[in-house]
């Protein structure tokens, strides 16, 4: 098969000439997928020299014209061969996928929207409660160097986990401090949903979301946690030829929008690169003391060598304040180069799907994520800004980012 790209009025046509069967609905769906790593939400199939579609291949475009939707975008095919229509209509699928031409409309443009723009993005920013803060503390005595000894003697505190409280640290999900004590790792909470890398032997990430009356909790042995709403929502994605937009550029795009010296943040990214790390055995684990040791380091800290993750999605929970902040000084280092903002970020991973477009809620943007019951990982986010060797910094494509102050 001839996979090829056209783009026009913001669109991406694939014109596919061949038989759309097992054998290539893969790369199909691999070139579909990259339209919309792309930033294209309008994706056009050209059929007309297609000559046979398989089961295989009408899964492929049902998965990807679900995904689409998802994303407040849309797949459809204004052209395509007799034995391909006569397919899907027998399947079913002539007017899911919008077989009978189709001409495009603009999506709307809240009125409510601000354009928004900083180095290497664009975006726009809508206000959700302009009074609104968020009120944060500090779990254990967190700050300074990793301290394996001071997070493992440390007395677990059980914090609820719904939609109005994010959190992040070193802690577990269980249903006592003896179950949770061996299990502890980075952690991240927000949008009434949880999730943590087990640093105990399978480093299986897990999670916990509010179902109804439901509500997460976590026993946190080191970390921040803030109660509270979030003033601002924006959107993103890279501007012109940048390729991707760097963290450090990010956050300081969110603290002069906030116009505040720090700030709460969650975010869901589509991911160029992350890096960063996490840790690999409990603080409680025998030998601790040498974490910093090598090669005993390699057993107890994973570390990002080359950037990691590349075309997944991620939720991003932090904090991140400017440099004469001085509330989170102990708990944020600078995530960039010199005069970029101080954060402490923690991610978590999942499989590419596209963030929709349009007003979103954090809890309605991670249900689908959480669903697939797929977290590719968790990491805390860290710049590698070592010459010529380092990894560099985390980059995203495009986004969607809810912040506000925050106070502690």
């Amino acid at each position: 098969m001839e996979i090829t790209r056209q783009i026009q009025d913001g669109a991406a046509t694939l014109t596919l000439r061949g038989r759309l069967d097992a054998a290539w609905s893969n790369p199909v769906a691999d070139a579909l997928q990259k339209a919309v790593r792309d930033g294209f939400l309008d994706v056009r199939l050209d059929l007309t020299a297609v000559s046979y579609i398989s089961s295989a291949g009408i899964r492929v475009l049902l998965s990807q014209w679900k995904e689409l939707r998802r994303a407040q975008g849309r797949l459809s095919i204004p052209n395509l061969s007799v034995e391909v229509e006569k397919v899907l209509r027998l399947a079913g699928l002539g007017a899911l996928l919008e077989v009978a031409g189709v001409t495009p409309q603009p999506f709307a443009r809240e009125s409510s929207l601000q354009a928004w723009r900083g180095r290497d993005f664009t975006g726009e920013i809508e206000t959700l409660a302009p009074a609104a803060r968020w009120r944060g503390r500090f779990v254990g005595t967190p700050g300074g160097p990793l301290n394996l000894a001071q997070i493992a003697s440390a007395p677990l505190q059980t914090i609820p986990l719904p939609a109005s409280t994010l959190a992040l640290g070193f802690g577990a999900l269980g249903a006592t401090d003896a179950d949770c004590a061996s299990r502890l790792g980075e952690l991240l909470a927000a949008g009434g949903a949880a999730v943590y890398l087990p640093a105990s032997g399978d480093n299986q990430p897990d999670y916990d979301v509010a179902e109804g009356a439901l509500i997460p909790e976590a026993r946190l042995a080191q970390g921040f946690v803030a109660e509270g709403a979030f003033a601002r929502m924006a959107r993103f994605e890279v501007a012109g030829q940048a390729g991707a937009v760097a963290l450090s550029d990010l956050l300081a795009g969110l603290l002069a929008a906030a116009d505040a010296p720090q700030i709460a943040f969650a975010a869901v990214v589509e991911s160029a690169a992350l890096v960063g790390a996490c840790l690999r055995r409990s603080p409680n684990a025998p030998g601790a003391e040498k974490i910093f040791e090598f090669p005993a380091v390699r057993d107890w800290l994973t570390f990002t060598a080359e950037p990691a993750y590349q075309n997944t999605v991620a939720l991003l929970v932090g904090v991140a304040a400017r440099e004469s902040s001085a509330a989170l000084s102990g708990f944020t280092r600078s995530c960039g180069t010199n005069g970029s903002p101080r954060a402490h970020v923690h991610a978590a991973v999942f499989p590419y799907r596209p963030v929709r477009h349009g007003h979103l809620s954090l809890a309605e943007t991670l249900a689908p994520l959480l669903e697939s019951r797929r977290i590719l990982g968790v990491l805390h986010l860290l710049p590698d800004l070592r010459p010529d060797a380092g990894a560099g910094e985390s980059r995203f494509y495009r986004g969607a980012c809810w912040f506000g102050p925050v106070d502690i």
